[in-house]
């Protein structure tokens, strides 16, 4: 007889919704003055709240994970509000799926309430005016036990059931919840920087369940086993004394510093070039450079890189773009094909896609990029043992191998998180100067980011495990730049 209640109580509610005809722009919502959805999170942990925002009406809360990056896992409640423009005068439907108890609430009448035991309801048609219209959504869940999700959609009589898109959403809040929400997005955009530019390799969090960390604690990078088979010892003399030069927005920071910085990065060059293949070096590859071109444009190459003729600057702060004027100073002949057939092979976590090429067409585009790149060597490094052995110092002294994996032993020594959140934070690898002499890791940030990390240091470090997959999800998108073809 279960089917029966579940019939009744749709019935009722159809012809709740079907007597509707909601109020005009005049009447209801306000413009929104902000992008997108807020979401309100509140821990039964800890009774803490804590304030995102959304692309559209739907978020997932896998169990395992955190509610919000900055509240724990356990229970929670979440509440998604906004305002949604609504294009012409018809009739709408809509239709909602949750895990749990939900309900969607549309200019203050509540239209749909979902259960364990009915969670995906529609509703019949009901007329809907012309202009912004609030809704919120509403539901709550527990993440040590079970997944969480919500998905709202919507349609006409014309057209298939659809998320809102995101040019007709936005929401309104009040100073508190502003302010609120400033302050987090902005100790969340410290924790990005944390993790983008592998701060977590030296300056880790010893508290936490690692196997349920946020995914950038297994980021690694390239590593040194063989790399001098890979890669000129000029361009590492070049890349390890100033990586900006090469790369603006480079993550690898300055080392060395002061008179005898580029001694110092001459003798890691060394050092580096050193450690060879035991298989030798790459073959030397047969291309045709014509093809080449035509698969570097079919491909969409130019999407993320300047092509290898153009002197234009590295850098475009509204769109980093990684020039190829330097890969023939960088790639021996041989070893730009071997990375353009597996990117990942020595360097898991690189943002460059496999296109899953072949043997010929990784020929052809390495030998056009070669032969169109303006800066054809950064010189020479004469590696006598002496230099060699100056060079492994200055690698295990220096932090290299917090980050990269290769032959020695590590022998930095940093603060953990907790110790930098209460004194010293904006010192040494994240100081508005370079230091003037010495060996000390120095990034090279913005005003702007030094506020976001020392919000995040200060204020959030606690989080620096926490892994929230809608809040992840955008973190990857802005780090492999998919906005550049999509």
């Amino acid at each position: 007889m279960k089917w029966h209640k579940n019939f009744l109580i749709f019935s009722l509610a159809a012809v709740a919704v079907a007597q509707l005809v909601f109020a005009p722009v005049s009447e209801g919502a306000s413009r929104p003055r902000n992008r997108g959805l807020l979401m309100e999170v509140e821990s039964h942990v800890s009774g803490d709240k804590a304030w995102t925002t959304l692309d559209g009406p739907h978020v997932m809360i896998p169990k395992g994970t955190n509610p919000h990056p900055l509240l724990p896992v356990g229970g929670y409640s979440v509440t998604i509000s906004g305002v949604v423009r609504v294009p012409i005068r018809s009739d709408y439907r809509f239709s909602l799926t949750s895990g749990s108890a939900a309900t969607f609430v549309l200019e203050g009448k509540s239209l749909i309430e979902t259960s364990e035991d009915n969670p995906s309801v529609e509703t019949p048609l009901a007329q809907l005016d012309k202009g912004y219209m609030d809704f919120s959504i509403s539901f709550s869940g527990d993440s040590s036990l079970n997944d969480g999700f919500v998905r709202l959609l919507w349609g006409d009589e014309e057209t298939p059931l659809a998320p809102f898109t995101y040019r007709i959403i936005g929401f309104n809040a009040d100073a508190e919840t502003k302010a609120a929400l400033d302050e987090q997005e902005l100790a969340l955009k410290g924790r990005h920087l944390y993790f983008e530019n592998r701060c977590f390799r030296c300056h880790g969090q010893e508290t936490g369940d690692a196997g349920s960390a946020a995914p950038e604690w297994a980021l690694d990078a390239p590593s040194f086993e063989g790399i001098g088979s890979r890669r000129f010892a000029g361009w590492f003399a070049r890349w390890v004394s100033d990586p900006t030069s090469i790369r603006p927005n480079a993550r690898m920071p300055h080392v060395f510093h002061g008179e005898t910085a580029g001694e110092d990065s001459i003798a890691v060059a060394a050092y580096l070039s050193s450690l060879r293949d035991p298989y030798g070096m790459p073959k030397t590859p047969g291309g045709e450079k014509e093809q080449g071109r035509e698969l570097f444009q079919k491909l969409h190459c130019a999407s993320c890189h300047l092509p290898p003729s153009d002197p234009a600057p590295y850098f475009d702060p509204e769109k980093p773009m990684i020039s190829l004027k330097h890969v023939a100073a960088k790639f021996p002949t041989g070893s730009l094909k071997q990375f353009l057939l597996k990117p990942s092979a020595h360097y898991q976590s690189t943002r460059m896609p496999d296109f899953r090429l072949t043997e010929e067409e990784a020929a052809h585009i390495a030998t056009w990029l070669r032969s169109e790149a303006l800066e054809k060597s950064f010189g020479e490094v004469d590696a006598t043992p002496d230099l060699v052995s100056r060079g492994k110092l200055l690698v295990e002294s220096g932090g290299c191998l917090s980050c990269h994996t290769g032959p020695g032993e590590n022998r930095m020594m940093a603060a953990d998180l907790k110790t930098l959140a209460s004194s010293g934070w904006d010192e040494h690898c994240v100081a508005p100067e370079r230091p003037q002499s010495g060996i000390a890791v120095h990034y090279s940030l913005t005003d702007d980011q030094r506020s976001a990390l020392e919000a995040f240091v200060t204020k959030a470090a606690s989080s620096s495990m926490a892994h929230t997959p809608y809040e992840s999800v955008n973190r990857q998108i802005e780090n492999l730049q998919c906005g550049n073809c999509h």
